[in-house]
This record gives structure tokens, C-alpha cells and sequence, in this order.
């Protein structure tokens, strides 16, 4: 079964998992790194956010007003999340103003829009951080202003929030890498010979990618076969798809071991499927996160051999501005982390899948 626990038979082994995890979490930060420099000219000359717009306009002159913040605003992955925010507004009759990072990792521009959510008067943020340390000290402000923050899709490493919706992140990396395992080994790749795996990243400041990637190196070091490794360079594309398309054709030329790629967050997925369907390379196999129209065309394309760990971001949407409403209310009693559950979808599922969203 997808996702089950690694058993650890008593307290020394569970003292020594913790400790593993958080060595390969520490050694994201530090690790041999591709494409994480300075964004491009052309990239920087971009405004830094894009700004807020009223995707629900409430009949209520009283109305709440309720912000949301994402990071690369215009993916599929965060206008899904938008809509679910703007269903919950629709439902609960409140404005809903969406907003966001061009890149994931533009902590400036997220920090403006917060401060414009702010001086507008929003009466409650939600809000993905695209840097989960940094991000500390205007959330601590608002919310001992008496602004409700409630944390959708990732995580802030602080205390100073009042729910989160997000999926286990730890469980989603080692979904991928026994998903991974189990393709490697379907399409022939042999146990006793050395095969290895890429990695591409959105963000290493994003608490969200470090838990993919412990996640993932956890289930492999467990089960993978001695001679299989992990590329020690994870590439960084900084949130642009066309830097990860380019970092992909890297990738495909950095070994000639390489069997598998795994892309930790929707923009890497996309810029990894496109530079995959270019190259015509059939040989790999793709394990990436989230759905787009082109990790849905490698899946469905027989030649190919691709998966996509699905998370729930409508409803991390819709269930934040129900918190919101809850904690208006001073009755929100559902926990400070709710797990909005990821899923597998191959080519056994993917039409399923589509068909029921």
C-alpha cells in the first residue's frame, strides 16, 4: 500500500530516524546546487507580486474582507487553491482578494502584498509562505493585531498562526520514492546495476520542498536497492518554468546512470514533463507533484512512464476560509493542522481522476 510507515523496532532506531531526517533536511541548505543563483535579467525586470484582485464581491456592505496570498500566483496549482477560497467566499458571503509571488521565492514582493493586505484592512489572511522562516516577524505583527492567519499549502516555522491546511509533506516524499522504486523496477531497470535519480526543486526556502525531499530520502535509504543512488546536485529553478525546462535538459545529460526525475512542486513537474516530451527520452521515469495538462499528457501517453503525487489544494482554499469564519466567530475547534491528504495518479487512475474533478 502506498505511503504505509517504515516500521523502526524501538526508541533507539525512532532517535535515529529523527536524526537522519533532519541531517538530509539540514543538507538541502548546504548541498551542491543548480540554478539557484539570480534570477535572469529579463526575470528580475518583472514586477515582484501580482496584486490583488476581488474575485468575490459580497452583497454585505458589512461583509469581511479576507486576503490570500500565494506564490507563483499564475500556476494552475495556486488559481485551483484561489478558487477554492472563492467558493468558501461565495458560500459565507464575504470578499475574497487573491494575490501572489510571480516567483516561489520572492519573500520581498509576498512581504509587500502582506503589508497592502494589512494597510486595506483585511480582516483575515491566508496565506502559502514562500519562505518559511522569514516570514515570521509580519505575521507576528498581524496576528497580535487581531488578524486571523490562517497557513495554506506550507508551513511557517513559528507559533503565530491560528490553523494550517496542508498536506503531510514527510508522507508525500516517501509516496514518491515508493512510487519511484516501484517503476524503476516495472521498466526493467536492473538491482545490480547503477542507476540513480535528479531531483528538481521550486524553492529550498520553502519548509514544503525541505519535507518532500527528507521525505523521500527516508523511504529510499530504507528500501532502495545498494547500487541505486540519489544525484547529489538537486537543481533549483526559483520558481520559473522555463528555467526548470532548461535545468531539466541538464539534468538529462549530467549522468549517464540516470533512470528517474523527481519534481518536488508543480512548476518543476511542468518544466520536467515538457523538457521530457522534447527530448523524447522514454527510458526515464517522471514522479512529480501536483496535476498540469502536461504531466496529465506523459501519464496518458503509453510510451511514457509517469506519475504525479495530487495534493488537495481546493480544499486548502475552501477549508481556510472556513476557519476564517470560524475564528470570526471565536468557535473554530477543528485543530491548528489539518492534513488535506495527498493521492497517486499513474495511468491506472489518471482518467478516474479527471473525470471526477
Amino acid at each position: 500500500m502506498y505511503g504505509t510507515d517504515i516500521p523502526y523496532r524501538n526508541g533507539k532506531d525512532r532517535a535515529m530516524k529523527k536524526s537522519r531526517i533532519a541531517a538530509i533536511a539540514a543538507a538541502m541548505l548546504t548541498i551542491s546546487l543548480s540554478g539557484c543563483q539570480a534570477k535572469e535579467a529579463a526575470e528580475t525586470e518583472q514586477p515582484p507580486y501580482e496584486d490583488f484582485s476581488q474575485v468575490c464581491v459580497s452583497s454585505d456592505a458589512e461583509a469581511k474582507d479576507i486576503y490570500v496570498v500565494t506564490k507563483a500566483h499564475n500556476s494552475s496549482y495556486w488559481q485551483i487553491l484561489c478558487q477554492g477560497a472563492q467558493q468558501a467566499g461565495n458560500d459565507l458571503n464575504y470578499n475574497i482578494y487573491t494575490g501572489g509571488t510571480v516567483y516561489e521565492t520572492d519573500l520581498d514582493g509576498q512581504i509587500q502584498l502582506l503589508e497592502k493586505a494589512q494597510t486595506a484592512g483585511a480582516d483575515a489572511i491566508l496565506i502559502a509562505p514562500v519562505n518559511s522562516n522569514e516570514t515570521y516577524p509580519i505575521l507576528q505583527e498581524m496576528k497580535a493585531s487581531g488578524i486571523p492567519i490562517i497557513l495554506v499549502d506550507t508551513i511557517s516555522n513559528s507559533i503565530d498562526f491560528d490553523a494550517c491546511f496542508m498536506t503531510d509533506n514527510m508522507q508525500a516524499g516517501r509516496i514518491a520514492a515508493e512510487d519511484m522504486l516501484k517503476k524503476l523496477k516495472e521498466t526493467g531497470s536492473s538491482e545490480g546495476e547503477p542507476l540513480q535519480v535528479g531531483i528538481q526543486v521550486g524553492s529550498l526556502e520553502s519548509q514544503t520542498i525541505i519535507e518532500r525531499v527528507a521525505g523521500f530520502f527516508e523511504y529510499w535509504m530504507e528500501h532502495a536497492p545498494e547500487k541505486w543512488s540519489i544525484s547529489e546536485q538537486i537543481y533549483c529553478n526559483e520558481g520559473s518554468i522555463s528555467k526548470a525546462t532548461e535545468l531539466t535538459e541538464e539534468m538529462m545529460l549530467s549522468s549517464e546512470y540516470l533512470r528517474g526525475l523527481l519534481g518536488c512542486n508543480n512548476g518543476s513537474t511542468v518544466g520536467l514533463s515538457t523538457a521530457l516530451k522534447e527530448s523524447g527520452r522514454k527510458d526515464l521515469v517522471l514522479v512529480g507533484f501536483d496535476f498540469s495538462d502536461e504531466i496529465a499528457e506523459l501519464i496518458r501517453n503509453e510510451d511514457y512512464t509517469a506519475s504525479t503525487v495530487v495534493q488537495h489544494q481546493f480544499e486548502m482554499g475552501y477549508q481556510g476560509v472556513m476557519a476564517a469564519s470560524a475564528l470570526f466567530e471565536g468557535n473554530y475547534e477543528d485543530g491548528r493542522f489539518v492534513d488535506t491528504q495527498v493521492e497517486l495518479i499513474d495511468s491506472q487512475n489518471v482518467e478516474q481522476y479527471e473525470t471526477s474533478r
